[in-house]
């Protein structure tokens, strides 16, 4: 709801054309606003303008219509009001403008007045509205709208065309709407800017006089319940709901869809009723049918004995051919089992013949794995022996370079030793020179030699990662072979014992002989499912053949029966006839009709004659019985319809006439109380002027004025304003005479007569009663005489005759059938005896043949498993060859990584060697010696020999002598050693001299020797294998011959056996159980051949007592040979349960019988009070106790039958229900949707009462409402729908119907519907007192105290409302944002304590509230509160008073400048 910004009135004249607006504006800019005026200076006619821009044409009270504006020739002519109010900002957003003025435009309307061409007729006023909707004040905003131009005014006609014109020309920046003639389209379109009629209808009742907020409620709410019923749903909510949904009619077309299926519904009663009466009838024939079970069992237990009697008969003659037969069978079981015998001890020699000639390939290929492993480790042996030979020979060699040296340095010494000193000097530094030099080339040499030892190391290296990475892999391989060697070696052994287990269902089959086997038993099992399936064709047929004769048999049987009960009916139907006729012309001849037909008319219009004088009879009791009761209680007049008749009566002829009633409603609230204590029975009187009076008092009176059941006063108008008249003047009475009303006696007399004439009343009631039972009585008998007889007679006997010959036909049909049965059935029975021992012998066959499957697939995964062990075996081997060969490589690598590292130490060694030794020739070192060319070879032992010469030139030259013969022998030896290894000297001194020889050590020669030693020895052992695995080979081949030989001696032939090695033990096995179990069984079969005579003898025995059995019990039927579940276990025990069996069932058929014959007499006495006698007197007539199972089975489906029959019925009813169900449920849906919606609506109010006061969030009201529970709603709003269609037939003519459901449709009535207790609904307002911790809620009718406070309750109660009702409405999701207005006229009269404001003030401002308040007095503090304030006054113009602004005062910042064209101004009076 939008707030007001300005307000403007133009050319108003008032109280006579005194006092006038001229063209009066206010600015109250959306806040709380307050004018003071005087009392009698226009603040009603003010509020009165401003309405008519929400309501228009309204009034204000009925003292103060708009129309009282134009009265008289001084009073206005045109008149203008305009609100410009401030949308909501959802609003501006939809429509796009931030402001919308609203206008009213009125004239007044007189007879012939004509504007222009436009003629108005002579009724109130003349008037429109318009909207202008706009952002920014402009030529046409409230203020500017040009309705004054100078001391011209534009008039109705000028202004409807500048509305219309601008209306043709908005835009985007102004928007112009107008409505004629359209109250309801205007009302609509405001609202879909915030403005409701149920809102300022609400202001308007409160602002009738000053401060009537208490009034109102009070005067108008009085409880809780009239709150909620007529203020909150029936003015706000329904009027919101109607608003939104624009069915402005709803309760209307509720009320006529109602109307429309009320028929329907009526019906949808009394038919439920009627499909209740049936599942009674069902359930109470369904329980009798329970009561046939006993008698069934016994039947059951009798056929069950006789077929239990003759199955076991057929058993014994079964039992005794199947011994003959037996004996048979074993005579060739024996024959075939010594032949089986002989078979398996062949079988078992050419197992052992097969398993050696396995060994013997298994030796042989391990013999020659085991020679090529010889041959390999033969290589290996050899290539380590040359390893060694060499190693030493390097080291014999170095040792023989290193004793050379020393020998020749030893000759330098000695010869040096010769020589003089000085010479020796110069010798020893030249020699340093080249030694220096000699050392440089030797450096290079051997830092080359390192960089290809490491080249060759890293070679070496590389070279055994690859080995090493192919032995893992080799590993890998081998762990993953001897993996799956390991589980297929499991799976090999679960294969043999599954062949060694499956083989013992077929202990004589060879594997070779499985897939013949397989086929073989295929075709046996093709042809025995075609025999098979011929049978049950053949079954099948007959048994078709045999249903559809027992159908037409019991077609047949029940026809006859029907055709035989009929025959009973119609010659019972014809008695009976004969029996009625006799009674109908006993009736002809009371009533004197002749024709049965005219009797039937007479009876019927009588008792439609006697109806009706009972309903008017009674009308009249009734209302006798209510004036008597009312004479008795002193009571002479009442409210009735026919003062109304009267008054209509007296206006038609004298023209005049109203009731006092009327009267009272226009007099003030003094002068009516004054009126009635004068003259009480003036409510219940018609009253005339003194003319027409004394013309009714002195005329005679008619039939209209008698005729009349109270007394009616007719009063003087003239006395009604003088005092108490004279007894009898003033006043006359219709109906009665004047004395009647003034003497007692006379009343005394009125109650005695009344009584007589009520007492005759009802003898006349007792008479017609009477009278309507004997009518109803003869009416029934002669219609059911005509409908069910009369009609039916000539048909009966044509009828009767036609069945008797049919039922002739029916039984020779009957017999016919029979015979036909019988054959059948034995071919039937042979049957069903042949098809279940096909079905065995096919489910064995199948067993067998999957069976047989399984064993040879088990066959072919123990193939293909050997095949894997041996192509796995195989690859094993070379693994472990390749493993050996890269094994040898890898420590070769090894070796040659080892010799790389012990060069690349050595040449290290040597170089350190040299460096560390240069120390002892760097004192002879001199750089400036040239170097002398060539170098001696033996440069170094020279040099040693010098220096050691120098060194030592007094030492002894025969110590050196004897240590040169020493270090010769030494070199003798080396060379010898070298000579036995077969070195190559000059090869090896070549090698030295280029620095390639690397020094071996003493360890590394030990270990290689080791190796060969442990080579050498697998080596032997393999070939001692290889001796062993010779010899195994030459065993196994002599003991094949052995057994080979004793086989064609025995069997003249050897047929070896498609078997895998692996299995040859489990065959082997299996076939010496098997030759065990032919031992046992050859035992077991001589033994039975014993007992079969035996049994033979004993069957023989048990046939003739069975025989004496079915004698004794006369068992008629001993075809039967096969009872399903009936399993003979023991021959005495089966004989002892039969001759059970037939004594039980003699004991239970008495006791059944008895049951039937009690629930017989129930179900007829249960169905004749459920109004089925006629099917109960059939039951007793046509239903005895079954003495066969046929007999009940065919009762049993007659009641059945009825069932359905009934049934039928019943679903016949329910499915006519189903679209006045749907369309009954889719109404009571509807609504419940209302009140639902009604409910969710009330739920919000208290919610929106929420303030903060004293620093706590409170909510002003509180509603409770006792529901009832959501899961009864439905049926309540059924009930209550229910109950409002019943009370309709109190109401005669359609209107008034429809006025009635209208009346209990409306929202507030189907409410009450969901709530217990209406009466019980709880308002609480908060009451607010000086001292805060009082503050409580109270009830809504205790909500009072004194006159301010009760002030201050009920203005935060019309704030809580009016934000209730801009939220219902709001199709907005931020309702809190919404604005609201409320007009109230000086509500401070008692209410002028600030505390009881500050919460109203505070409830405005959390909803958004604007106030605007006209006054007069109000105090300071009061007045603070407002955010503007305007003091009116009137100043004096010519002889008329114009009301202007005297003082404006505002606590608001202007928004915005006003656009003003300066070609008026505001006439004030400062």
């Amino acid at each position: 709801m939008p707030h007001i910004n300005r307000i403007r009135v133009n050319n108003i004249k008032y109280n006579v054309g005194t006092q006038f607006y001229d063209d009066l504006c206010l600015r109250f800019q959306g806040k709380n606003s307050l004018y003071d005026l005087a009392n009698g200076g226009g603040k009603s006619v003010l509020m009165l303008l401003l309405l008519q821009n929400l309501i228009p044409n309204c009034t204000l009270d009925d003292k103060q219509p708009v129309e009282k504006l134009f009265r008289g020739s001084t009073g206005s002519s045109v008149i203008h009001s305009l609100i410009e109010w401030d949308l909501d900002r959802p609003d501006q957003e939809e429509c796009g403008f931030r402001f919308m003025t609203t206008g009213f435009c009125a004239r007044k309307k007189a007879d012939r007045i004509k504007e222009g061409e436009e003629e108005v007729s002579s009724s109130a006023i003349e008037y429109f509205n318009y909207c202008i909707f706009y952002n920014e004040f402009n030529d046409y905003d409230i203020l500017n709208l040009p309705l004054v131009n100078g001391k011209e005014r534009i008039t109705f006609k000028g202004l409807k065309e500048l509305i219309k014109r601008l209306q043709a020309e908005s835009n985007r920046k102004l928007s112009v709407k107008i409505f004629e003639n359209s109250k309801s389209e205007y009302q609509s379109f405001i609202a879909g800017h915030g403005l409701y009629e149920s809102q300022w209808n609400i202001i308007r009742g409160i602002n009738k006089t000053e401060g009537h907020v208490r009034t109102y409620f009070e005067s108008n709410y009085r409880t809780s319940r009239k709150v909620v019923e007529d203020l909150l749903i029936e003015e706000i909510i329904q009027k919101a709901y109607q608003l939104q949904t624009g069915k402005e009619k709803d309760a209307e077309e509720l009320a006529q869809t109602l109307l429309d299926i009320r028929e329907q519904m009526v019906e949808l009663s009394k038919k439920k009723e009627q499909i209740s009466n049936y599942d009674r009838q069902i359930t109470v024939i369904q329980e009798f049918l329970t009561k046939f079970e006993p008698l069934l069992q016994n039947f059951e237990l009798c056929r069950e004995n006789e077929q239990k009697t003759s199955v076991f008969y057929h058993t014994l003659l079964d039992e005794r051919e199947r011994i003959e037969a037996e004996a048979e069978q074993l005579e060739e079981a024996l024959q075939n089992m010594q032949e089986q015998q002989q078979e398996t001890e062949r079988i078992l020699l050419t197992l052992d013949l097969q398993e050696l000639e396995c060994h013997l390939d298994e030796a042989n290929y391990e013999r020659e794995q085991k020679e090529k492993q010889k041959e390999q480790l033969k290589e290996a042996v050899e290539e380590l022996r040359q390893t060694v030979t060499e190693k030493e020979s390097v080291q014999y060699f170095l040792n023989y370079a290193k004793a050379q040296s020393r020998a020749h340095t030893i000759e330098v010494e000695m010869e040096r030793m010769k020589q003089g000193n000085e010479e020796l000097y110069q010798s020893l530094l030249e020699m340093t020179a080249q030694k220096k030099r000699k050392d440089e080339q030797i450096f290079e040499q051997l830092n080359r030699q390192k960089d290809e030892a490491e080249k060759n190391r890293e070679t070496s290296r590389r070279e055994k990662e690859e080995a090493d990475k192919k032995e893992r892999e080799s590993d890998n391989a081998r762990a993953v072979l001897e993996s799956r060697l390991i589980e297929n070696e499991k799976e090999r052994t679960a294969l043999q014992k599954e062949i060694g287990e499956g083989m013992k269902a077929f202990p004589f089959l060879l594997r070779e002989q499985i897939k013949d086997t397989i086929i073989e038993k295929e075709k046996e099992e093709d042809a025995e499912r075609e025999s098979k399936r011929t049978l049950e064709q053949e079954c099948e047929t007959i048994k078709e053949q045999l249903q559809s004769d027992r159908l037409m048999a019991k077609d047949l049987e029940h026809e006859a029966k029907e055709l035989h009960t009929k025959e009973e009916e119609c010659q019972a139907q014809l008695a009976i006839y004969e029996e009625l006729t006799e009674k109908v012309v006993q009736r002809m001849e009371v009533y004197g009709e002749k024709d049965v037909y005219r009797l039937l008319e007479l009876l019927k219009e009588k008792q439609r004659e006697t109806i009706i004088l009972l309903h008017d009879g009674q009308n009249r009791q009734s209302e006798l019985q209510k004036q008597l009761e009312q004479l008795q209680k002193g009571i002479l007049f009442q409210v009735t319809p026919e003062a109304e008749q009267l008054k209509e009566f007296l206006y038609r002829k004298y023209g005049d006439g109203v009731l006092g009633t009327e009267l009272l409603e226009q007099m003030q609230g003094e002068k009516k109380e004054e009126v009635l204590g004068r003259i009480p029975y003036l409510p219940y009187s018609i009253v005339v002027g003194h003319r027409i009076y004394e013309k009714i008092l002195a005329e005679p009176k008619p039939e209209e004025w008698q005729n009349v059941s109270w007394m009616i006063p007719v009063v003087d108008q003239t006395y009604l304003e003088h005092g108490q008249f004279d007894e009898g003047d003033g006043v006359m009475f219709a109906g009665k005479e004047t004395a009647y009303f003034l003497e007692k006696e006379q009343l005394e007399k009125e109650i005695h007569r009344t009584e007589e004439v009520l007492d005759l009343e009802h003898k006349k009631q007792e008479q017609l009663r009477e009278q309507q039972k004997v009518l109803t009585a003869d009416t029934d008998g002669v219609q059911e005489y005509v409908t069910n007889y009369f009609e039916n007679y000539a048909g009966w006997l044509e009828e009767q005759q036609e069945r008797k010959e049919k039922r002739a036909q029916v039984m020779e049909a009957q017999e016919q059938l029979k015979e036909k049965e019988k054959k059948l059935c034995a071919r039937a029975a042979e049957l069903e005896r042949k098809i279940p021992e096909s079905a065995a012998k096919i489910k064995k066959l199948a067993e067998e043949i999957l069976y047989l499957q399984r064993l040879e697939d088990i066959f072919r995964k123990s193939d293909l498993v050997e095949a894997n062990q041996r192509e796995w075996k195989e690859k094993k081997a070379e693994l472990e060859l390749e493993k050996e060969a890269l094994w040898r490589l890898v420590q070769a690598k090894e070796r040659e990584i080892s010799e790389a590292d012990g060069r690349i130490r050595q040449i290290t060694a040597q170089i350190m060697e040299r460096k560390m030794g240069w120390e002892r020739y760097a004192a002879y070192y001199k750089e400036e010696i040239p170097i002398q060319e060539p170098i001696p070879e033996r440069l170094e032992e020279e040099l040693d020999g010098a220096i050691a010469a120098f060194e030592k030139e007094n030492k002894d030259v025969r110590e050196k002598s004897e240590t040169l013969q020493v270090i010769r022998e030494q070199i003798t030896s080396y060379l010898r050693e070298l000579r036995s290894r077969k070195a190559d000297v000059k090869m090896l001194e070549q090698l030295y001299e280029e620095q390639k020889l690397a020094e071996v050590s003493d360890e590394e020669i030990e270990a290689q020797k080791e190796h060969l030693m442990e080579e050498e020895k697998l080596l032997q052992r393999c070939e001692k294998k290889v001796s062993e695995l010779v010899l195994a080979c030459t065993r196994f081949q002599s003991q094949a011959d052995v057994i080979a030989g004793q086989i064609r001696e025995r069997f003249y032939r050897i047929e070896r056996l498609p078997i895998a090695a692996g299995t040859i033990e489990i065959e082997k096995e299996r076939q010496k159980e098997l030759q065990q179990q032919c031992k046992r069984e050859l035992a077991e079969l001589f033994r039975k051949q014993k007992e079969t005579g035996k049994a033979q003898e004993e069957i023989q025995t048990m046939i003739g007592k069975i025989t004496w059995v079915a004698e004794e019990y006369h068992i008629k039927d001993m075809s039967v040979k096969t009872l399903p579940g009936f399993v003979i276990l023991d021959w005495k025990e089966t004989e002892r349960q039969i001759m059970s069996g037939w004594q039980k069932m003699k004991a239970r058929k008495t006791a059944a019988e008895t049951a039937f014959g009690k629930a017989k007499a129930w179900c007829e006495e249960t169905l004749t009070g459920l109004g089925a006698g006629s099917f109960a007197l059939q039951m007793k007539e046509q239903i005895p106790v079954p003495q066969s199972f046929e007999e009940a089975d065919k009762t049993i489906k007659r009641l059945e039958e009825a069932c359905v029959m009934i049934q039928m019925g019943r679903d016949q009813i329910e499915e006519s229900l189903r679209d006045i169900e749907k369309i009954k449920s889719s109404f009571e849906n509807q609504c419940l949707q209302r009140c639902n919606t009604i409910r969710m609506e009330l739920d919000k109010f208290p919610k929106l009462s929420s303030i903060m006061i004293d620093e706590k969030l409170t909510q002003i009201v509180r509603l409770k409402i006792p529901y009832v529970r959501e899961e009864q709603q439905q049926m309540q709003i059924s009930n209550y729908l229910g109950q409002v269609i019943e009370n309709l037939e109190k109401y005669e003519t359609e209107q008034e119907k429809k006025k009635y459901l209208i009346q209990e449709l409306s929202m507030k009535r189907m409410f009450s519907a969901i709530v217990t207790d209406m009466n019980r609904i709880s308002l609480e307002l908060y009451k607010r007192e000086r001292i805060k911790e009082q503050s409580r809620h109270l009830r809504y009718e205790e909500a009072v105290g004194s006159t301010g406070q009760s002030q201050g309750i009920y203005i935060q109660f019309l704030i809580a409302i009016i934000n209730y009702i801009a939220s219902i409405h709001s199709y907005h999701a931020n309702e809190e944002s919404l604005k609201k207005v409320i007009f109230i006229d000086n509500p401070f009269g008692a209410a002028k304590d600030t505390y009881i404001w500050e919460p109203i003030f505070a409830m405005l401002a959390a909803n958004r509230v604007q106030l605007i308040v006209p006054t007069r007095g109000a105090t300071p503090a009061i007045i603070g509160k407002f955010d503007v304030n305007y003091l009116l006054g009137q100043k004096m113009v010519g002889q008329k008073q114009q009301t202007v602004i005297v003082d404006y005062r505002s606590k608001i910042d202007v928004e915005e400048a006003e656009y003003v064209k300066m070609e008026y101004e505001q006439a004030t009076l400062f």
